[in-house]
């Protein structure tokens, strides 16, 4: 694999879009589980409805549904890469990148929308690989703003996880920078209000796992999937796939 190809791979498996506890409290109840659906059952459906119903919501401000809506149509990016569905990630993606442009105009420094913004590169990187040299690092660029901007965004942390696991060394990469910035990410979500109802802790723990895993720590990789169990026993990713996976591992060696 050359350098540009795990340069892609990295931003093909970081998935997700950022989200702070503030823009999920803004949000009703039936959203916000709409959105875990749509994570838990990686589902087109959820998050189709969940934009239906913030456009819908008259009691949320347009700054308050433009980072609502941009979380759901994230997630929508999510189904469409976990589908190989290029076809979703040319409807939403400009769409998208637009109303984080709006947001970026309202306030330069807002980490959640400079967060989300470095994810929608990753995901366009992800279907154009060949964009990743220039994209690459003006993403990187955005996670630093957001992290400026926030020190304790979880999201950004996230990004930064994943670009120390999946780089190269030559390119900045490093597993014990990874394990790190996943274990900040966990501990600011877990600092977030009804942290366990956030479908981006759990995706946290899964990738904190993996970088356990990928640095030859599996008991560390065990008690982090066991953790993210205990959250949501349903969490098929990790019950059905990464647990057995480290445990058929480690039962090998």
């Amino acid at each position: 694999m050359n350098a540009l190809q795990s340069i892609s791979r990295f931003f093909f498996i970081v998935l997700g879009c950022a989200i702070a506890a503030t823009s999920l409290a803004q949000v009703n109840p039936e959203v916000q589980q709409l959105f875990y659906q749509g994570y838990l059952a990686a589902e087109k459906a959820p998050w189709e409805q969940a934009i239906e119903k913030i456009n819908q919501d008259a009691s949320l401000d347009e700054t308050k549904k433009l980072h609502a809506v941009t979380e759901a149509r994230c997630g929508l990016l999510i189904y469409a890469m976990a589908n190989q569905d290029e076809e979703t990630y040319d409807a939403i993606a400009d769409d998208l990148e637009e109303s984080l442009e709006t947001l970026l105009e309202q306030n330069a420094e807002d980490a959640v929308a400079l967060a989300k913004m470095a994810r929608l590169y990753a995901v366009t990187m992800a279907f154009q690989n060949w964009k990743a040299m220039y994209l690459g690092p003006k993403s990187e660029k955005l996670v630093d703003r957001a992290l400026k901007a926030d020190p304790k965004s979880p999201d950004a942390w996230m990004q930064r996880g994943g670009s120390r696991l999946f780089t190269p060394k030559t390119f900045g990469g490093d597993i014990d920078e990874a394990i790190a910035a996943y274990q900040k990410a966990v501990q600011y979500y877990e600092a977030q209000p009804n942290y366990a109802k956030n479908w981006r802790y759990l995706d946290a723990l899964a990738w904190l796992g993996q970088a356990y895993q990928q640095a030859e720590q599996p008991s560390e990789a065990i008690t982090t999937y066991q953790k993210a169990l205990e959250v949501e026993p349903n969490f098929g990713w990790v019950k059905y796939k990464l647990m057995p996976q480290i445990i058929a591992q480690s039962s090998n060696k």
